[in-house]
């Protein structure tokens, strides 16, 4: 039984990704792609600008999350508008392995793009970024796109309409990123500096296992809140 939910929620995911895929020209894509590149690069300077060793993981990490807020939104509002749910929702799969594998597919979705952010970044470094950055950053990026693929998905279920689904979960980034950057500066000193390398990663540990934390939670309310009825009518 395990093994055939985990079998139709893969291929709910595979379904999304290649849904993304050819719905996208290559000039969205390449524009995308050019998009990350930048910012990756960017976060260094940025962080010699503004004196705070943060400021490249709060680029790493904002830029492409704020992407991901865009697409979560789509996933059942805009289907519903679009009239292709009632097709998903005919064949044998299960609404919960629909829903976990539309929210599976949003997270990778968004730790991806974190990852590709992030590598330019660490490429073209300066001795001074902590060799940490990169792994707290894509760690980071994990948990972030967990959470905001779950938030996504429940505005998603619950909005009439894609635009507002897309509103609201692009609201609740640009607050949690100010909660984030607020508890990053915490953890990592009033400076922001991430000098102590070893208090670094034990601070870090603990914020992304406060949002795994946030993320399971997340996972067991959708899952509950993910009734038939509720795909088709927002309350």
């Amino acid at each position: 039984m395990k093994s055939d939910l985990l079998a139709d929620i893969w291929t709910v995911t595979r379904k999304e990704g290649r849904e993304w895929y050819v719905t996208r020209t290559w000039v969205e894509i390449g524009a995308l792609a050019a998009l990350l590149i930048v910012c990756g690069l960017a976060g260094q300077p940025l962080a010699q600008l503004t004196g705070m060793e943060l400021t490249s993981l709060v680029v790493w990490l904002g830029v492409p999350l704020l992407v991901l807020a865009t697409f979560v939104g789509d996933i059942f509002a805009g289907e519903r508008e679009r009239h292709t749910l009632e097709t998903l929702l005919s064949t044998r799969l299960s609404v919960r392995a629909i829903v976990i594998g539309k929210v599976t597919a949003a997270a990778l979705y968004g730790w991806i793009l974190v990852i590709l952010t992030t590598m330019p970044g660490l490429l073209f470094a300066s001795p001074a970024l902590p060799r940490l950055a990169g792994p707290l950053a894509i760690a980071l990026g994990l948990a972030l796109s967990l959470l905001i693929a779950f938030v996504g998905a429940l505005c998603s279920l619950r909005s009439p309409t894609a635009r507002q689904a897309h509103q609201l979960t692009v609201s609740f980034v640009a607050i949690l990123f100010v909660v984030v950057f607020a508890l990053l500066v915490r953890l990592g000193g009033s400076a922001g500096h991430m000098s102590n390398a070893a208090s670094m990663a034990t601070a870090y540990t603990q914020l992304v296992g406060i949002l795994l934390g946030a993320d399971l939670l997340l996972l067991l309310w959708l899952v509950f809140s993910a009734r038939r009825v509720r795909l088709f009518l927002a309350k």
